[in-house]
């Protein structure tokens, strides 16, 4: 029994995804407590204010690509199609990153070349990474095993050179270059084999193909864009209306959960294909094995944060050091945020975004975008750090009664699927 289960793809798909994150969460936690001792918690706030402003583009040049490839390819039945999906996505990604370059670098300019500026320029390079990233492809196929060694090879080796190469804060470039390259190596192997061992080509196509595939993915770039902003308006508006200390202190604690989120995604990734699949014979039968998973899941998470949170002062020193221990108090309302992000992925990706209603999901997070917009200007401008720290939570919990607002309007009767 053992052997067959062993045997299942989604199994062995999850098994791989594990393999990854566990690299994903290990590496940066060995890293991150030898950069919070490089740098001061000003010098690391130059450094998270450039990343949240590149991860914002990161998301523009995505274009939300990797939930509407992976339905497609899950579904598609010739190499040709998947080809086609292909040529799209990386297409229509290089246009979006050479637009969003250009408006960065006029940016510097103006700026002139500060040192937010210069980072900014350096962590450009994922860009690239992310114009590569095949993630849609092998998440589609249910074999993540080639994007996980990929990432393991190109995590590590970034690793290393960090505590090879950054050793005082005059190291803050190279450090922002290693950073970088982690997605610019993952695109490369991961477009390398999809191109080398699944035979996946560029082809030539009418535009209205394109239109298409850019209409239907409008949707899901804007929610996941939205969502974007309700993870990381906190270090944005801090890095506005406070010091680079404030935002370093912060950018530092608000890692700790988002590393709990690294070893959640491969849950949500394994189980997306399957709630599609099961939402598409039935909306109530797909309903209900969403919500199987998630009472398992959140116990789960909820033992873990409880843990953490009891010894939290004694982690965080550990961590990131005593500068940053003194400010413990803040990850209390962001691993809450953690737990309510999970719950929202049940009803959100799992429930709406599987039975094909997009755009119902779409409309809940831009509204939770407006939420916390709110409540990080008034929190930060009341609370400071303290502030930043609710307001993602106070936009979750928002976003849970958007999304139990959909889901039961198409629950009541209704047992079909849009597609």
């Amino acid at each position: 029994m053992l052997i067959q289960l062993m045997r299942k793809k989604s199994i062995q798909n999850g098994i791989w995804l594990y393999a990854m994150q566990i690299f994903n969460s290990v590496v940066p936690l060995l890293t991150l407590p030898y950069v919070a001792r490089i740098f001061p918690p000003e010098e690391y706030g130059y450094f998270s204010l450039a990343l949240n402003y590149i991860s914002y583009i990161v998301v523009v040049v995505e274009y939300g690509f990797n939930m509407t490839g992976a339905r497609k390819v899950a579904i598609s039945q010739s190499l040709e199609e998947e080809s086609q999906l292909f040529t799209i996505i990386l297409l229509v990604r290089s246009a979006l990153c050479l637009v969003c370059s250009i408006g960065i670098l006029i940016y510097c300019i103006i700026d002139g070349f500060t040192i937010l500026s210069r980072c900014m320029i350096v962590l450009m390079l994922m860009f690239i990474g992310t114009v590569l990233d095949q993630t849609w492809y092998f998440q589609g196929k249910q074999d993540m095993k080639f994007i996980a060694i990929a990432n393991m090879v190109s995590r590590t080796l970034s690793a290393v050179l960090i505590f090879l190469c950054v050793n005082d804060t005059g190291d803050l470039i190279v450090y922002c270059l290693l950073y970088s390259a982690v997605n610019f190596l993952n695109g490369l192997i991961a477009t390398g084999v999809v191109c080398g061992k699944f035979g996946l080509r560029i082809q030539r196509l009418p535009l209205s193909q394109f239109r298409e595939d850019v209409v239907e993915g409008w949707y899901l770039f804007t929610s996941t864009f939205s969502s974007k902003v309700l993870s990381s308006l906190g270090i944005t508006f801090l890095g506005w209306f406070s010091t680079s200390y404030d935002c370093g202190i912060f950018s530092a604690l608000y890692r700790i959960p988002t590393m709990f989120l690294l070893v959640w995604n491969p849950i949500s990734q394994v189980l997306y294909p399957i709630s599609c699949a099961k939402m598409v014979d039935s909306f109530q039968e797909g309903s209900k094995f969403v919500r199987k998973m998630q009472r398992a899941c959140l116990a789960l998470f909820a033992i873990v944060c409880l843990f953490f949170c009891l010894f939290a002062k004694l982690f965080v020193g550990l961590l990131l050091g005593d500068s940053y221990a003194t400010y413990y108090y803040v990850i209390y309302p962001l691993f809450a945020w953690l737990l309510v992000a999970i719950y929202n992925n049940f009803l959100g990706v799992q429930t709406l975004l599987a039975a094909g209603y997009s755009k119902e999901y779409s409309s809940c997070i831009r509204w939770s975008a407006v939420v916390s917009i709110i409540g990080n200007l008034v929190g930060i401008y009341f609370w400071g750090i303290m502030g930043a720290a609710f307001a993602p939570l106070i936009s979750e919990i928002a976003m849970t009664a958007f999304l139990q607002k959909k889901k039961k309007k198409h629950s009541k009767g209704n047992d079909s699927i849009r597609l």
